[in-house]
């Protein structure tokens, strides 16, 4: 109930002074149905049939404005509540604004933001830069295409974070993100800016010329390095990424390196809380992936189609390492109705061969899914 209420005074309260500032309402709601069907060796098969929301778009209402400071000075903020649209429930874990709530500074200078966004290397955000610019179905369609599909899944938001975008030179982008704390809603005892808590440290490039963009990425989590903290060594990733716009058809490729990762693919490969050093720390997956795909206008609309392969493997105490490859084919396609109204649907087939050591059976996934998206 107080949640409700602080969200209704919330938006009287900017709806009040929109007449005073640039302020722009807007939002996505999508919604459709999934069939997945999983297929383990050694077990029956397990087959669901769901109501799924945030397919295409992630669900949202969000809240943007800019004031003119003169002097080539801007202010602006970035308030965008999540929600899952079958519930009605907040996404994020519960955050009224999970999405995005920066308050940013512009000049020419650059851009400078601070507050909660997404870290670069994904695919929805202000700063996010590894989306549909260097992937068919940029962050995936539900689980279909997503370019994490076959590499780790580090690709989140973050609270308390600093970011910083440079002015353009000659088509080129840089970037430098800093997070002084991660989750501070699920973190409720780390010190920001501390080692008691996780961080983030990113840099990234885009570059555009013509019908040619390219993405470059190096980042880190600075896990918690207190008595008692879970993870060994910080994960360390680098993704690059391209696409080339041929005018009939667009290709486009992305790949990521990564050590000391949480988990590896849609499968979810990760190191068991068991597997631990001898001094309690959690082992990290170390591997790399890499999808290629295409974009082609056909009857109107947006037919994809993409490969992806991936490699992960985390040690074992007095064995071989545990290993997983993993092959994902995608296929999909967007018509839209309007300007604001599309209907998609999209299949996946996903392939996962463990080695001995995973003691985990070959794991088959299937999933089809169908959705309408409308935005406002």
């Amino acid at each position: 109930m107080n949640k409700h209420l602080l969200a209704a005074a919330l938006l009287s309260a900017l709806a009040t002074s929109a007449f005073a500032a640039n302020v722009t309402l807007y939002g996505v709601v999508d919604t459709g149905f999934s069939f997945k069907n999983t297929s383990v060796d050694g077990a029956d098969d397990v087959r669901t049939f769901q109501m799924k929301t945030n397919q295409q778009a992630g669900n949202r209402v969000g809240l943007k404005g800019t004031e003119d400071l003169g002097n080539g000075f801007k202010v602006g903020f970035v308030l965008e509540n999540g929600f899952n649209e079958d519930s009605g429930e907040l996404a994020q874990n519960g955050r009224l604004f999970g999405r995005e709530a920066i308050v940013y500074l512009d000049g020419a200078f650059g851009q400078v933001a601070f507050g909660r966004t997404s870290q670069l290397a994904a695919g929805v955000g202000s700063y996010a830069i590894s989306g549909g610019a260097v992937n068919a179905f940029s962050t995936g369609w539900g689980g279909v295409g997503n370019w994490a599909n076959v590499t780790n899944g580090n690709a989140a938001r973050y609270d308390n974070t600093i970011t910083y975008r440079s002015p353009a030179f000659a088509g080129l982008l840089l970037y430098a993100q800093y997070s002084m704390k991660t989750d501070s809603k699920s973190d409720t005892t780390g010190t920001e800016n501390k080692a008691s808590t996780d961080r983030y440290y990113g840099l990234g490039a885009t570059y555009r010329n013509g019908a040619f963009n390219a993405v470059a990425i190096v980042d880190s989590i600075n896990y918690k390095s207190t008595e008692g903290s879970a993870r060994e060594d910080d994960a360390v990733s680098v993704f690059v990424g391209g696409g080339y716009d041929f005018g009939s058809f667009k290709i486009l490729a992305n790949g990521r390196w990564f050590q000391d990762a949480a988990s590896f693919s849609a499968l979810s490969f990760a190191s068991p809380a068991a597997n631990t050093t001898t001094d309690g720390k959690l082992r990290g997956v170390d591997g790399y992936g890499f999808n290629v795909g295409v974009n082609v206008p056909a009857f109107g609309g947006i037919a994809k189609a993409q490969i992806g392969w991936g490699h992960g493997e985390y040690e074992v105490e007095g064995s071989q390492d545990a290993e997983l490859d993993i092959l994902a084919l995608s296929a999909g396609y967007i018509y839209n109705f309007s300007k604001r109204t599309a209907v998609y649907c999209a299949a996946d087939f996903k392939t996962g061969d463990y080695n001995a050591a995973a003691k985990t059976g070959d794991t088959d996934v299937t999933e089809v899914i169908v959705g309408l998206t409308h935005r406002f």
